[in-house]
């Protein structure tokens, strides 16, 4: 993240769960409609099924796409 911020890259951070408007001096988004609308590119640890309607922008390591682990 520190070399994207190093390039003048504008990292927003979505969680939902996270109280306040900045992490470690990144803009945080509790709205996830908010968040689909100012991002270009989503990058994620686990792809989650409201990131359909944007999956043309999500990169993610998340191979097998798992939208439940809870069941593993």
């Amino acid at each position: 993240m520190n070399k994207l911020k190093d390039k003048c890259v504008d990292i927003v951070i979505y969680e939902p769960t996270l109280g306040g408007d900045e992490y470690l001096g990144y803009r945080i988004v509790t709205d996830i409609n908010e968040f689909k609308k100012i991002s270009k590119v989503i990058i994620t640890n686990r792809y989650d099924s409201l990131q359909n309607d944007i999956k043309d922008r999500v990169y993610t390591r998340d191979l097998l796409k798992r939208l439940d682990i809870s069941l593993f």
